[in-house]
């Protein structure tokens, strides 16, 4: 018998902290496991339980030229950070 109900369900909160509703404590499990969310847990052993889910912020990515050795690279670049980097 697990120790855990499969049925049950847990917060889910995005990037910033705010409420978006509960999600299925099995999608959370799956989820977690992908990297799309971090599962947050108290307790420790078997009287270990999940209170929470966070969503990661997406992060947009962009292709950028960069001078490499007389060359011409693709580079990912994140532009959250490309613009911080252009303000200064």
């Amino acid at each position: 018998m697990p120790l855990v109900s499969f049925k049950s369900t847990v917060p889910l909160y995005d990037a910033n902290g705010q409420e978006l509703g509960r999600i299925q404590l099995h999608e959370a499990i799956e989820l977690d496991s992908v990297g799309d969310l971090t599962l947050r847990a108290k307790g420790t052993g078997r009287r270990r339980r999940i209170t929470s889910a966070k969503l990661h912020p997406r992060v947009k990515l962009d292709w950028m030229r960069i001078p490499s050795g007389g060359f011409i690279v693709l580079q990912l670049v994140n532009k959250a950070e490309l613009e911080n980097r252009r303000r200064k």
